[in-house]
């Protein structure tokens, strides 16, 4: 598991927040699954509370590729997001 929280502050006196909460489960040494939890409040706009289902599919390198849904569901439109990503080691 991992909670992320950060906060901007710009000029002029507007700040704004994000926390983000993953959880993975790892049943082998190739898959990987994740469920995470965006909550953001801008500066400007309005706040989104998003969610996020991926597996990652790891090769014998440790490199892997990541694929998923992402969605609102904080009841404003869903803005439904195809999630593709690529995993690889520092320095690789």
């Amino acid at each position: 598991g991992n909670v992320e929280v950060g906060a901007r502050a710009v000029s002029g006196g507007g700040e704004g927040g994000r926390i983000d909460l993953t959880v993975g489960y790892r049943p082998g040494a190739s898959w990987l699954a994740m469920g995470q939890v965006f909550a953001d409040a801008p500066v400007e706009g309005e706040e989104t509370l998003k969610a996020q289902l991926t597996v990652v599919r790891f090769g014998r390198r440790g490199r892997g590729i990541q694929i998923g849904f992402r969605a609102r569901i904080d009841g404003g439109a869903a803005e439904p997001a195809l999630m593709v990503g690529l995993w690889s080691r520092p320095g690789d």
